[in-house]
């Protein structure tokens, strides 16, 4: 469980989460990312900028702007025909990358922690 979110919070919530926590993409479908992943989200990276843990928060805030365009856009409906993906909504481990200009933690001043 992640300190200071409700212990009543969906699987899927839980999972997007660890994901972002691990650097990974959240793999997701649509009505769940808007329902209820998105804000929860946006929350968590709300609680690492207050903890002073910017990078966190900024790697959470580009998954939601990743998710963003991938379900407003319908792109994740491309995706479920690409049998070279990993699974619904999300490019495999090997051909996920930050957006291009998205700040790093190497821009923000930040090294390893």
């Amino acid at each position: 469980m992640i300190p200071g979110f409700a212990h009543d919070m969906a699987e899927q919530e839980r999972r997007a989460l660890a994901a972002v926590q691990q650097g990974q993409p959240v793999d997701c479908q649509p009505d769940h990312y808007f329902a209820r992943i998105r804000s929860a989200l946006q929350d968590y990276a709300g609680q690492m900028i207050d903890g002073g843990q910017n990078v966190r928060a900024v790697i959470a805030l580009e998954e939601v702007r990743r998710l963003d365009k991938l379900f407003r856009t319908g792109d994740h409906m491309k995706e479920l025909d690409n049998a070279e993906r990993g699974s619904y909504g999300r490019p495999s481990s090997a051909e996920w990358k930050p957006d291009e200009g998205a700040p790093t933690p190497q821009s923000l001043g930040h090294t390893a922690e």
